[in-house]
């Protein structure tokens, strides 16, 4: 563990500071995650690996409990172009054009469960980084690892390394201050980004958040 600590083969070296800090950084990684059942509405831009660009909106819903998401993406006109869910394992409805691809599922499903629900992975180390910022390290099932890192008041990167220690994606989580005005605050930002020769780019702007405690269909 300490090995994994302090930092190896790329990853970067994560600074250990004592009880107490070490208590603060794992509180703030743990609200970075949803803790409730919710309903999420993005505005939604996919950069595919062939270069296209779609655009649409997604509708997706988490359950943290039962660790169960589902996902609708339409067109702007409403046209519904892709729709599953995950929990365990995936089924798909409606699929059209690039959502429509065996492995899209494979992909999005990962990324969102990274993006809303805690790591599965056992957490191995809480400090700093090189740049001075609060983070979390997971060690993942398959060897690889996962920082979460405080990069900002209002900004959160959850990094992914493969086993080979070699980043694998970028997910940047940006939470604009809040308005001021009670019960309202501006939409949040999602970036996630795999890398690599399949690589590809979801952008995410929040229209609208709210409570999910039904159960999912």
């Amino acid at each position: 563990m300490v090995f994994m600590a302090a930092g190896c083969a790329g990853l970067p070296e994560i600074r250990l500071e004592g009880p107490v800090s070490e208590s603060r950084v794992k509180t703030a990684c743990r609200e970075v995650f949803a803790s409730t059942p919710r309903q999420v509405v993005h505005s939604m831009t996919a950069r595919m690996p062939n270069d296209e660009t779609y655009q649409g909106i997604s509708v997706t819903r988490v359950s943290p409990e039962s660790g169960r998401i589902k996902c609708v993406i339409m067109s702007i006109e409403g046209l519904v172009r892709f729709s599953g869910q995950a929990n365990g394992e995936i089924r798909v409805g409606p699929a059209i054009g690039p959502f429509g691809s065996e492995k899209f599922p494979d992909r999005l499903f990962p990324d969102l469960r990274q993006v809303f629900l805690p790591p599965r992975g056992l957490m191995v180390a809480a400090g700093k980084n090189p740049d001075n910022h609060p983070v979390c390290r997971y060690l993942l099932d398959d060897g690889g690892f996962l920082d979460v890192v405080q990069a900002g008041p209002n900004h959160v990167q959850i990094i992914e390394y493969n086993p080979g220690r070699k980043k694998t994606q970028t997910v940047s989580v940006t939470r604009a201050p809040a308005s001021g005005e009670a019960g309202l605050r501006p939409a949040d930002t999602i970036v996630i980004e795999r890398h690599g020769v399949l690589g590809y780019r979801l952008e995410l702007e929040r229209i609208e958040q709210n409570p999910d405690s039904a159960d999912l269909p």
